[in-house]
């Protein structure tokens, strides 16, 4: 069955939106530290002269581990998204790894993961819970090697960005330097990635005991065919970040931080120019309670 641009598109924004913790206690190092990502979305949509205007909201639960000595491990716990079109209700569910619940008419069907379809089962046991992928990291953090853990229903959360969006807010920290850069890869959803570079600045007022890092950079795409929709193309992609972060020395970790992306593309199919997109991201990292 083929899908609508619009459809496709809506699809790609639900998953656009989008270091392993080491911390150093007093007496003890901690290897495990969850956090939440919080990724809210506002475009503005022309696709064959249909305006439409596409909310999301998108929460990540996840956690990096650091079981060896510069290796950190990612797990994802839940998530949960709601999504507007043109300010009515389409989705609201949470996803994790005893299940789904969607809320429809406000009520909440709950289905455990015994009684999903078995692609479902699939998809739920290996997204939720077991290693999604495995860095490498110098002693500041930089991420080296990437290497992502086969788990055939967790494909689809891998290729739509799930460990990507889970790096976002995890870059490299230089106690001795004032500004340094980060190369990133910003999700599009259907196996999509802009990419391109972060650089973080310490302000002029810097307190080293609670650091807190201007963020800035872009992240472009020219040219993308959807893997499922080889018929559209997604032209021109531009992510335009700017924000802070906030790194904890003692915890030796990126604690919170917001970022905006101010982001535009164009949609073509058959060498004809279909649609425009425009609109703003804003992602925002908190550690989760132990």
């Amino acid at each position: 069955m083929n899908r609508s641009p619009l459809g496709l598109f809506s699809v790609g924004c639900l998953l656009l939106i989008a270091p392993l913790v080491a911390v150093f206690g007093q007496e003890e190092v901690r290897t495990r530290q969850g956090f939440i990502l919080q990724i809210g979305s506002s475009m503005d949509m022309n696709i064959e002269k249909n305006e439409q205007k596409l909310v999301t909201d998108t929460d990540l639960h996840y956690a990096w581990d650091k079981a060896e000595p510069l290796q950190r491990v990612l797990t994802l716990q839940q998530t949960g998204v709601r999504v507007m079109l043109n300010g009515q209700p389409t989705l609201n569910a949470v996803l994790n790894q005893n299940g789904t619940a969607n809320v429809e008419g406000g009520k909440t069907r709950n289905v455990k993961v015994a009684d999903a379809p078995a692609e479902v089962q699939s998809m739920l046991a290996d997204s939720y819970g077991p290693p999604l992928c495995k860095l490498t990291v110098d002693a500041n953090g930089l991420e080296i090697k990437r290497e992502l853990i086969n788990k055939p229903g967790a494909q689809g959360q891998i290729d739509n960005g799930m460990v990507s969006n889970c790096v976002l807010f995890h870059a490299p920290f230089y106690a001795d330097k004032t500004t340094w850069e980060r190369p990133i890869e910003m999700s599009m959803g259907n196996g999509g990635f802009a990419k391109g570079t972060l650089k973080y600045t310490r302000p002029t007022q810097y307190d080293p005991a609670a650091p807190e890092l201007q963020v800035s950079g872009t992240a472009t795409n020219e040219k993308f065919q959807p893997k499922n929709n080889p018929a559209l193309t997604i032209v021109g992609a531009k992510y335009e970040i700017s924000g802070e972060q906030a790194f904890d020395p003692v915890l030796q970790e990126w604690t919170s931080g917001t970022l905006t992306l101010k982001v535009s593309f164009k949609l073509v199919a058959q060498e004809k120019e279909i649609g425009t997109a425009q609109g703003t991201m804003v992602c925002k990292l908190k550690t989760q309670s132990n």
